[in-house]
């Protein structure tokens, strides 16, 4: 490259399909490029260097975090000349967010290292940093510098939101578990070392005091009365703000009614979306809690407030897919919570995992009954809308459906000692799975039919061998009735004859 005026060339080495010169001065101008390759020269309309330079670029020599504010030591490229002066565009985010800041800062002649302070940042909050730089007047930005991730200094803690969830006994008596997170989109301005915990009895005025690890579950065992709790979390600069919450007594809780009407829940694409209708014109905020509907651990709940609408969408990645959710909207009146409404809904649906497990009750001969079970929670995926009862006899199949309550079904019209093969089908919305098979053979007489002959066969049997005693110990006179003498007619009219005849036998016999 051949800088017009002084005549100076300066060699340069290609890459990528790039001619990279260094050390030229910006004040230079820039007239003509040879080519040793092929031993040409391209004259080029003069240009000045300072137009098309790209500087090399900076470095982030430390980042240091302070309250509300990091310190960063910047270095220019080693390899540009001091004479030059730069402007450098700092940028800077949250490590957790995409979003960035940037501004811009010179650097003068001479100088060869910059310090500067980012302010107005949040405490105990990781940032990264990044730099690049360009000529002053120059539209050619160099690439940028090495990223410094650096946190802010520890403060005391912000002030948490506080929730509750109540279980309820028969005698009245209540256990609280106390939740709490951060209020804002930053949870914390530090490590939360332990929290305090105060709750008073409105109607005795006894203040109880508990501290508890920032870990451990808070578990308040209360009255039926009304209590008033606070909490306070610190660390080791200092302590909270202090957040309240109202526990109702059960006399309140019972005469409470409703203030959340037509409440309505459906899955986005990936967010939760809920609206329901207010009966009251007090009220001035809404708490939402939600939970898995198999998670019965009250302290694995999450909520979410809001205020001005009647409408809540949830942020995305809190939900799992084919997961049933159960969904709380506690009306706030003059930030007192109020009795909720309730509603469960899956997050999407899909076919369920398993199928009913089929039993065979009993068959007859024109009929079998068959039960089942319900699918486990877990492996339902969806809301259950019917069952499909499916059997099979040889290459002839035969449907039922029926309800999702219903768990017994009876198949009729069946052929006698047939073989028969029965399965059972869960349906959600998207489709149904199967569950087991199982074969049986109707009978070839019913149970009636059975018993009736039984009764018949025993009827004949009782009658003969009644009739068989009776002729064997009453032979004779059973004889007598059924088969009785009856007198010759000959005979009879001749008695001599018949006397004579007998006396000749005896004679005979002599």
């Amino acid at each position: 490259i051949v800088n017009n005026g002084e005549n100076e060339t300066n060699d340069g080495t290609m890459e990528n399909g790039s001619c990279i010169v260094k050390y030229i001065p910006s004040t230079s101008y820039v007239t003509q490029v040879k080519v040793q390759l092929f031993g040409e020269a391209f004259n080029l309309t003069p240009q000045h260097m300072k137009d098309i330079l790209k500087p090399g670029p900076p470095e982030i020599l430390k980042v240091e975090g302070m309250k509300e504010m990091l310190r960063v030591d910047l270095r220019r490229n080693p390899k540009e000349p001091k004479y030059d002066p730069f402007i450098c565009r700092i940028c800077y985010q949250v490590t957790t967010k995409v979003i960035s800041k940037c501004f811009d800062i010179h650097i003068e002649m001479i100088e060869s290292n910059k310090s500067f302070n980012l302010t107005g940042l949040r405490n105990f909050t990781n940032y990264t940093v990044a730099v690049q730089c360009k000529l002053k007047g120059s539209s050619e930005w160099s690439e940028w510098s090495n990223k410094v991730t650096n946190r802010t200094e520890e403060q005391a803690p912000l002030k948490v939101d506080l929730w509750r969830v109540i279980e309820t006994y028969s005698n009245g008596n209540r256990t609280v578990h106390l939740l709490w997170k951060g209020y804002k989109e930053f949870p914390s301005s530090g490590i939360i070392t332990g929290c305090k915990v105060k709750y008073t009895a409105e109607r005795v005025n006894t203040t109880f005091e508990k501290k508890y690890n920032p870990n451990e579950p808070i578990i308040l065992s209360l009255t039926k009365d009304a209590y008033n709790i606070r909490f306070t979390a610190h660390n080791s600069i200092g302590c909270s703000p202090e957040s309240t919450i109202r526990i109702p007594s059960k006399h309140e809780e019972t005469i409470d009614q409703k203030r959340v009407t037509r409440l309505k829940a459906s899955a986005l694409e990936e967010e939760m979306l809920l609206t329901w209708d207010s009966t009251n014109s007090e009220i001035n905020g809404y708490v939402i809690e939600w939970h898995d509907e198999l998670e019965k651990d009250p302290n694995k709940r999450s909520w979410d407030r809001i205020t001005n609408t009647t409408e809540w969408i949830s942020h995305k990645g809190n939900f799992t897919h084919f997961k049933c959710y159960i969904f709380s909207v506690h009306p706030l009146c003059k930030d007192e919570i109020k009795k909720p409404t309730s509603i469960s809904v899956y997050f999407h649906e899909s076919v369920p995992s398993t199928g009913p497990q089929v039993e065979i009750e009993n068959v007859g001969t024109d009929y079998a009954i068959i039960t089942w079970k319900e699918i486990p929670k877990a492996k339902r995926n969806g809301v259950i809308i019917n069952y499909t009862v499916i059997y099979k006899e040889g290459n002839k199949y035969l449907e039922e459906t029926v309800d999702s309550s219903i768990l017994k079904y009876k198949l009729k019209s069946l052929q006698p000692k047939t073989s028969y093969k029965v399965w059972i089908k869960a349906n959600t919305i998207i489709g149904g799975t199967k569950g087991n098979e199982m074969d049986f053979l109707t009978k070839l007489l019913s149970t009636t039919d059975i018993i009736l002959a039984t009764v018949f066969t025993g009827i004949f049997m009782i009658c003969f061998l009644s009739f068989a005693l009776i002729w064997t110990l009453k032979y004779k006179m059973v004889k007598q009735i059924c088969w009785p003498q009856i007198p010759h007619p000959v005979i009879a009219s001749y008695p001599a004859v018949s006397q004579v005849r007998t006396d000749f036998c005896w004679a005979t016999r002599l």
